[in-house]
């Protein structure tokens, strides 16, 4: 295509007729520049992008370098207003309680639910909405996000500051009160930062540290052929690798990347009562105590090194999850992965 235009150009400053006995010399001056200038203004919007060998059209260079430098100073900038909200001992574990108001939950439960019926997607376990377009191993094949999830990736993006463009994948989970999902991994066509953001009833979720990092390779290791994930037994674990939980109330955000997202499957349990013993953001679960105290309840628990109580939270309703994430490679081409 270049060399096209370089021949077009040229041949207007060829003396020589064309095979239909027609000089180009005909042109005016004023019209021969005019078409160079044309002709030099698509060669060069053509040579600003690139395609690379899987068919993914990738943007200008100029845009490419403000993705790899520019967004990860922002993140660096950015990580530092979260300190506040860092729980548990990965450096990058965030829990934002009360991220949005009871207004706008009442508005996206509303939204949510008020989706066409084909838009869910119905699981053994559980089931989803997907927005944002189809996730394949390639990238992603795009669709616009609705205006009332555009706002809310819009406020996650601005306010986290740690996804490096904005996000352009929503999955949407509802888990009734006994349901749950395996420990799982995110799959690799996301960037490794994942936030996600909880409505109606609260949970515990687990985090268990990744199958090559355990010392007992003896364990039965389970696929999830919908998640393409694993679960995994209780062992012991390489370096200062160890399981822990987090209490997700309603409105919160939690936020996570590198370790927390690499070496770590999250998971929730598919039980209607939740033991939140030792969640590392059990501080935060207690000051909702006095207004979510239905939800709170203290028993007995089950017989391990002896009697101990156990601290528990009920699942009285339906739990929405939006798993709001960026996909860096956008696929332009429908028929070419």
């Amino acid at each position: 295509m270049i060399k096209f235009f370089w021949f077009l150009i040229i041949s207007f400053h060829s003396p020589l007729k064309n095979n239909l006995g027609l000089s180009l010399y005909k042109f005016r001056v004023p019209s021969e520049f005019f078409v160079v200038f044309v002709l030099s203004w698509i060669l060069f919007t053509f040579s600003s992008f690139t395609k690379s060998n899987d068919g993914l059209l990738t943007a200008v260079s100029v845009r490419r370098c403000s993705y790899t430098s520019g967004g990860i100073n922002r993140v660096m900038e950015d990580i530092e207003k979260l300190t506040p909200y860092k729980v548990g001992s990965l450096p990058t574990l965030f829990y934002v309680p009360d991220f949005i108001t009871d207004t706008d939950q009442t508005s996206l439960l509303n939204n949510i639910y008020g989706a066409p019926a084909s838009k869910w997607k119905t699981l053994k376990n559980r089931r989803l909405q997907n927005w944002g377009g189809v996730v394949h191993e390639k990238g992603l094949l795009p669709q616009a996000l609705p205006p009332w999830l555009t706002n809310l990736t819009y406020k996650i993006y601005e306010e986290s500051g740690l996804f490096p463009s904005a996000i352009n994948h929503v999955l949407i989970n509802e888990y009734l009160p006994n349901q749950g999902i395996m420990p799982h991994q995110d799959g690799p066509a996301y960037f490794p930062v994942v936030a996600i953001l909880s409505l109606g009833s609260p949970v515990v979720m687990d985090f268990t540290p990744h199958a090559r990092l355990k010392l007992d390779s003896k364990d039965d290791i389970d696929k999830d052929s919908e998640e393409g994930t694993f679960a995994i037994g209780k062992d012991k674990w390489l370096d200062d690798h160890h399981p822990f939980s987090i209490l997700l109330m309603p409105r919160s955000l939690l936020i996570f990347k590198d370790k927390a997202y690499s070496d770590y499957l999250h998971g929730i349990k598919d039980c209607a009562v939740h033991c939140y013993n030792g969640a590392v953001n059990e501080t935060e679960a207690l000051k909702h105590k006095e207004s979510n105290g239905h939800l709170f309840s203290s028993e007995d628990a089950v017989e391990t090194a002896g009697k101990e109580e156990c601290k528990n939270i009920s699942r009285t309703s339906n739990r929405i999850s939006l798993t709001c994430r960026f996909v860096p490679k956008v696929h332009k081409n429908l028929f070419r992965f």
